[in-house]
């Protein structure tokens, strides 16, 4: 059965509600006629909540935390696009296209990767799969068997290639967000991009901006449409700068198990312990050294030039940020663009 939702008891909700998806992947989206009754319930809903007034952005935000069925996933996104395109004076039609050209381009042939800590890595390499370490059960639990019917492994689409990691961990964002679970990247081979879907931010916490499409045919559905969140309003963003790196990424959810076998290559950003170094010998993965001083030693001039832009953006968002971890990472992007203006002849 579908999760429970806050629409829960209304009439007509039964009726616009779905059983989790049995293909691989998920089922497609709702068509119109099942979205525009969904949408009347989630209307009645908001009027019983809110009344004639619109509600807050808090009030929303506390709303959106609730479980929700899928169709009313779709239902929310749905009335994102919309509002979209009424700020911008274009048609629905015109701005789901744009958005699906956006991501076609955006994904294609772009690499998945899952992101680790290094004592999470050698447990992988030893173990020969990646397993997942979350707790059992909880909201996430609901909502991945209303999505797919059973639990994927997440990462996310390098889609700015594979990039160093940026400055950060799991207390302190930084200027990367995917540092929250670690600066190891575990890249996987291209085969993998067949059996995964994506969202644009995290699919749980965005959920009423996004809704998981098929990572080999993105739908606007999984675009990530808010005029809330900065790193995710309107369109031709810019996914490879600032604030979008610090603050968003694009999720992958991979369907089936993930073994050593489905690595291309291990990039570490900084050299490996020997406990690392062994494990990594011992599976027979390929690795290398993948952060901003590797680049300007033996990157191509183009990795250079991307590498640079990349430390310039993040050194001035730094500047801008308070706390003793922001000053230090102010400290070691100086030396880090040092170096690549020097690798790429720059003043």
């Amino acid at each position: 059965m579908a999760m429970a939702s806050y629409t829960d008891g209304h009439r007509g909700v039964d009726a616009v509600r779905r059983d989790p998806p049995r293909s691989p992947l998920m089922a497609p989206p709702p068509d119109r006629e099942t979205l525009d009754r969904a949408s009347d319930v989630v209307d009645a809903m908001m009027r019983r909540r809110f009344g004639d007034r619109e509600p807050s952005r808090i009030e929303l935000e506390d709303l959106y935390q609730e479980n929700m069925s899928l169709v009313e996933q779709y239902v929310h996104v749905d009335k994102g696009i919309e509002r979209l395109a009424r700020q911008l004076g274009r048609s629905t039609d015109e701005v789901r296209a744009h958005m699906r050209d956006e991501l076609r381009t955006l994904l294609h042939d772009k690499p998945v990767a899952i992101r680790i800590r290094a004592d999470s890595l050698i447990s992988v390499l030893d173990e020969g799969r990646y397993t997942s370490r979350r707790t059992p059960g909880g909201e996430r639990a609901l909502a991945e068997h209303e999505w797919f019917g059973s639990e994927p492994t997440y990462g996310y689409v390098a889609i700015d290639g594979v990039r160093p990691s940026g400055l950060g961990d799991d207390e302190w964002a930084g200027t990367d967000a995917l540092n929250e679970w670690g600066r190891e990247q575990i890249v996987l081979k291209p085969e993998v991009r067949e059996r995964c879907t994506f969202t644009v931010g995290d699919s749980l916490i965005h959920k009423s901006y996004s809704v998981p499409s098929p990572l080999t045919d993105p739908l606007e559905w999984s675009y990530g449409v808010s005029t809330e969140h900065t790193a995710m309003s309107g369109l031709d963003r810019d996914y490879s700068g600032q604030p979008f790196r610090s603050r968003c990424f694009v999720e992958a959810q991979i369907h089936g198990d993930v073994t050593v076998d489905d690595i291309d290559y291990v990039a570490l950003h900084k050299e490996p312990s020997e406990s690392l170094q062994a494990a990594l010998e011992r599976s027979g993965v390929d690795w290398r050294v993948t952060n901003n001083s590797t680049i300007a030693e033996h990157g191509s001039m183009t990795e250079r030039a991307a590498a640079l832009e990349r430390a310039e953006t993040d050194l001035n968002f730094l500047r801008n940020s308070s706390g003793e971890q922001a000053a230090e990472g102010v400290h070691e992007l100086l030396q880090d663009v040092h170096q690549l203006r020097n690798a790429t002849g720059s003043t």
